[in-house]
């Protein structure tokens, strides 16, 4: 029944809701470098703008990208092995160069929103932003007739995952260190303060 309903939206996003002269912009969203290159623009906003905690934003964003891709090529894909609805199904409408790969999670889904969620949980509107992106990469994916929406949304939850817990890890070394260093300042007080 799961399945059944996975090919049905297919068909309906790949198919009934597609629009020839939209072709070509969904073509532009589902490539890697449309997000990268939002993720750049980015990486160089929130640092000019938030100086320090833009550019850690940025470093805990690019670590939680780079973790959710290596999981999903090496971990994820290859475990569940799912062929593309565009080898699997009759009648796709595949508009880009797609190989025979696996396609169950989206890796693009999973990257744009592991980005995406941790700029959120910094700054708001600029994660709103990234947010949208990720929505419309992921939508795109179907568009062009390379995953299942089950691909997408289990890449989004993994993206969101890996995002939640390398922020969750860096706020927990942070605030390690930051108690590290009150430890060793009171140390050195004590230690350089006139005995009587």
């Amino acid at each position: 029944m799961i399945t059944q309903l996975d090919h049905a939206l297919f068909v309906l996003i790949n198919q009934t809701l597609s629009w020839p002269p939209l072709d070509g912009a969904f073509v532009v969203l589902t490539h890697k470098y449309f997000y990268l290159g939002a993720a750049a623009v980015a990486a160089v906003y929130l640092p000019a703008r938030y100086r320090l905690a833009g550019l850690w934003c940025v470093l805990t964003a690019a670590a939680a990208v780079g973790l959710a891709d290596v999981t999903v090529a090496r971990l994820l894909k290859p475990l569940f092995c799912r062929v593309r609805p565009c080898w699997a199904m009759e009648g796709v409408r595949l508009l880009v160069v797609q190989g025979n790969t696996a396609s169950f999670p989206s890796s693009h889904a999973a990257n744009a929103f592991a980005f995406a969620t941790v700029v959120l949980y910094y700054y708001k509107r600029a994660g709103a932003a990234l947010l949208a992106v990720a929505l419309a990469v992921g939508y795109s994916r179907v568009y062009v007739g390379v995953h299942y929406p089950s691909d997408v949304v289990a890449g989004a939850l993994w993206g969101v995952f890996v995002a939640t817990t390398v922020g969750s890890t860096r706020f927990f070394v942070e605030g390690f260190w930051r108690r590290w260093r009150y430890v060793r300042r009171e140390q050195r007080d004590q230690a350089a303060s006139p005995r009587r």
